[in-house]
């Protein structure tokens, strides 16, 4: 039985319709996670920073993500005075030492490489006798000691600029916003070219909380207690996926059986059904990857 046309019930179902295909509009659906603005990471880019840790609670409280509060380590300087002087060195693991162009005929006659007489204001690299040896010292210098420390503290820069960014998330989380601002976990990155698009976005996904310890002040994240995992049916369906009602009910269905096994980025048994299920049925070339494989049309990867 169907409405008439002019009845209140048809005008109410024709309003409801505009308004969902207004907000469908207004919300931009995107196929990249990494075009949302703010914070993004990949178990890639985590794994192996100093100070991080991944997986490192229990069952009772698991920490997906645990920060440390790092401090940066200085460049290191040479021991030689005369290098020492004349190289000039940044704070910044990018930038390769140099010698400077100039440096003060009093800091020579200092160090006795020149006498009080015959030193000038300002002596010039160019100008100056011992540029060759110089020159050779500091590319052995730089080779010894300095890229070590670059190396070392490259991977240690990372892991402050995290917490940074995760202590500024986490004051956006507890202050008042007018755009809403969530933290989740993905799990089951999925890779797609169709049609003039490309698809990098989880098939999971798992809100978030971030807390700071009083004693360390470490950043930990964790899955909020009171929420469930949640699938990301709207950018699936944006791509004209195949039977993606049917993949959305057995991984309901999954998601609702799991009784002992809690879904973790970390536990493959408690979200691979899910991936191999999406493989199969969203898309006929599709392939259930492990971690690590290259990303390509179909493929699945699971990812924290």
């Amino acid at each position: 039985m169907t409405a008439p046309l002019n009845s209140p019930v048809s005008r109410l179902i024709a309003l409801i319709d505009y308004v969902e295909a207004t907000e469908r509009d207004r919300l931009k659906i995107e196929l990249d996670y990494r075009n949302h603005k703010g914070f993004a990471s990949s178990f890639e880019e985590l794994d192996g920073l100093p100070g991080v840790a991944l997986d490192c609670g229990d069952d009772s409280d698991p920490i997906w993500l645990k920060v440390d509060r790092l401090a940066k380590v200085a460049p290191p300087s040479p021991e030689d005075p005369e290098l020492a002087l004349w190289a000039s060195i940044r704070d910044d693991v990018e930038s390769r030492p140099t010698l400077k162009q100039s440096v003060s005929g009093a800091s020579l006659v200092q160090l006795g490489l020149l006498s009080e007489e015959d030193a000038p204001d300002i002596v010039s690299l160019d100008e100056y006798d011992r540029k060759a040896e110089l020159s050779n010292a500091l590319e052995a210098w730089t080779a010894l000691v300095w890229e070590p420390w670059s190396t070392t503290e490259g991977a240690r820069r990372k892991t402050i600029g995290l917490y940074n960014a995760l202590y500024m998330l986490r004051q956006q989380l507890e202050g008042v916003s007018e755009i809403p601002v969530e933290l989740v976990c993905g799990i089951g990155f999925a890779t797609l070219a169709r049609q003039g698009q490309r698809l990098r976005y989880p098939l999971l996904s798992m809100s978030m909380e971030l807390s700071l310890d009083e004693a360390s002040h470490c950043i930990e994240a964790r899955p909020r207690s009171e929420a469930d995992p949640y699938l990301e049916i709207a950018t699936l369906d944006r791509m004209g996926l195949n039977s993606l009602d049917q993949w959305r009910t057995s991984s309901e269905a999954f998601l609702n059986q799991l009784d002992e096994t809690v879904l973790s980025p970390f536990y493959d048994e408690s979200f691979e059904a899910i991936l191999r299920q999406a493989s199969a049925l969203l898309d006929a070339d599709g392939v259930a990857a492990s971690r690590g494989r290259d990303e390509r049309s179909g493929h699945f990867e699971p990812f924290g």
